[in-house]
């Protein structure tokens, strides 16, 4: 601040010098030499009154106020990067746990295609041996039918020929002959 004096105390004396080769002066100031001076009188005032202090006050007032923003800036700055990063993680595992959820639901699929395979499988088994029983089953009452169809016409052919055998004296012989046998081979 004195500095500054200096300089426009400099000023005033040229300001005086130059006034007084070229126009009027009062009390050996010209024009300039008097705003000079009365600027300075003006500084020497405050600086009495105590101004400088004020403007200082102020001034680190606002100083306090702009460091109090930074500090808030700075604080919102690493708040956010923290934030950033947490997010940055959550997005990284939900996309971990996407894949895995993913990897599962393809494996769940294979196995459920694969058991359903089996149960095709078995099921078709069990209809191919259902159809292979049916058949059997199907293939045995036909034999039977057929011996019974066989037997019964076994039957009634015999009954047949026994009844041509027996009509007249050559049935009476073939019996008489048949009970001969049957006493001879009897034992006593």
């Amino acid at each position: 601040m004195l500095g500054v004096l200096a300089a426009f105390s400099g000023a005033a004396g040229e300001a005086a010098a130059h006034a007084s080769e070229h126009g009027e002066t009062f009390l050996g100031l010209g024009a300039e030499g008097w705003v000079a001076a009365a600027f300075f009188l003006f500084l020497g005032v405050l600086v009495w009154v105590g101004a400088h202090r004020f403007i200082s006050q102020a001034l680190d007032a606002r100083a306090e106020k702009i460091r109090a923003e930074l500090d808030e800036a700075r604080s919102l700055k690493e708040e956010a990067q923290e934030m950033l990063a947490r997010l940055q993680r959550e997005q990284r595992q939900a996309k971990r746990d996407a894949e895995a959820i993913i990897a599962q639901a393809e494996e769940d699929a294979r196995l459920l295609l694969s058991e359903a395979k089996k149960q095709i499988e078995q099921i078709s088994e069990r209809r191919r041996l259902a159809a292979e029983q049916k058949i059997a089953q199907a293939k045995e009452q036909a034999l039977g039918a057929l011996r019974a169809e066989a037997a019964t016409l076994a039957a009634t052919a015999a009954r047949q020929l026994i009844h041509d055998l027996l009509e007249g004296e050559k049935g009476v012989a073939l019996i008489d002959a048949t009970i001969a046998e049957i006493a001879a081979n009897r034992p006593h």
